[in-house]
């Protein structure tokens, strides 16, 4: 969080004001989908990692190993920088990892980031589904 302090995935709301920006999409993705550990964060392989002074897929890192087993859930945000950080790491957000080029463009499509503002997932709705995502 912005304060420095911790909260689950699942307890994020949009309005939260995170280390990458304020909340303003959450979801929640089910389908088994091969997971990575990049330095104690499970992410996906598409998350966008800055790494040594520039973007890269998780996948692509060496510091991305993938986890032999697959997660069936995913919690996502987007936030208004379309960053996200856990344990010190910059990530791309939701719509940064799933844009054609977002590695280029990390900034460049600020307007994406009202997406879900309308229809907001609160903590306890993430509740409700369970599942995990660091």
């Amino acid at each position: 969080m912005a304060d420095r302090s911790t909260k689950p995935i699942e307890d994020i709301e949009i309005g939260d004001i995170t280390a990458g920006g304020r909340v303003t999409g959450v979801m929640v993705f089910e389908g088994d989908h091969h997971a990575y550990d990049y330095l104690g964060v499970v992410v996906s392989g598409s998350h966008g990692v800055f790494e040594n002074g520039e973007w890269m897929r998780v996948r692509d890192s060496a510091y991305g190993l993938k986890l032999p087993a697959k997660v069936e859930r995913w919690y996502l945000h987007d936030t208004t920088s379309h960053e996200i950080v856990s344990n010190g790491v910059r990530f791309t957000d939701f719509h940064e990892t799933e844009m054609d080029n977002p590695l280029q463009v990390t900034r460049a499509a600020a307007s994406l980031a009202y997406l879900n503002e309308t229809e907001p997932r609160t903590a306890q709705d993430n509740r409700r589904k369970g599942g995990h995502y660091a």
